[in-house]
């Protein structure tokens, strides 16, 4: 009998581990570093990429009155269709797509309570790739709008166009790397 039950825990416990873990999406981009305006309660916010949907992010204004966001860098310059945030059971909280100028249009029951960009921080090339579906950038930075004073982020998803004009080979070697 004890057997019995050592099995079952066992076996529970692996389904509830199996369940946590989100899929990537397709053409889903891996950010190598992640950012946010404060740490709380020791919810980093790599929490926010590790695909694992018991972990979140967490940041607040700590009483500081600065703005609360949390900042997601690529390894390569990206042209970003659309961000999703997922809710901790895997379902779409909200999905931000984007055009060739900003990545404005939301969908999720809250969506004026954030903003999204996509914006380019390091070496812009001359020669880019034009599409009118999606917004060149290599960093992506949500923000929360509203006076609640806390931002929680179980996982959050970029998803995009590779340019032709932009190396590939770079993009994979930073996410082999980056598996933790």
């Amino acid at each position: 009998m004890y057997w019995r039950q050592f099995l079952l825990v066992v076996m529970t416990t692996s389904s509830a581990v199996a369940k946590s873990v989100r899929e990537r999406l397709p053409g889903e981009i891996t950010p190598i570093i992640a950012e946010q305006s404060f740490i709380y309660n020791g919810h980093g916010p790599r929490n926010a990429i590790d695909l694992d949907l018991h972990t979140q992010s967490q940041t607040y204004d700590h009483g500081s009155g600065n703005p609360i966001w949390l900042k997601l860098k690529l390894p390569n310059l990206e042209c970003i269709d659309e961000v999703v945030e997922f809710n901790s059971d895997g379902s779409r909280q909200y999905t931000w797509t984007c055009t060739d100028s900003d990545c404005s249009h939301c969908v999720g029951e809250d969506c004026r309570l954030f903003s999204l960009e996509v914006r380019i921080e390091g070496e812009v090339p001359g020669n880019l790739d034009s599409y009118s579906d999606c917004k060149y950038g290599d960093t992506v930075v949500l923000q929360l709008l509203s006076d609640v004073y806390i931002m929680a982020v179980f996982e959050i998803a970029l998803v995009g166009k590779v340019p032709a004009s932009v190396t590939v080979k770079k993009n994979r070697d930073v996410q082999d790397f980056l598996w933790f």
